[in-house]
């Protein structure tokens, strides 16, 4: 990833799990974007 950019890991805690489900925000120049990847099972 460029070194404009920083990554964020937000961890969901899904079902009171650590580490299980995860989103991520990226940090740009331009602001914020937030992504959400979704079940694995769709």
């Amino acid at each position: 990833m460029n070194e404009k950019y920083k990554l964020h890991t937000i961890d969901l805690h899904f079902q009171g799990l650590a580490e299980t489900i995860a989103s991520y925000v990226v940090e740009g120049p331009d602001g914020l974007a937030m992504i959400e990847t979704g079940p694995g099972s769709t």
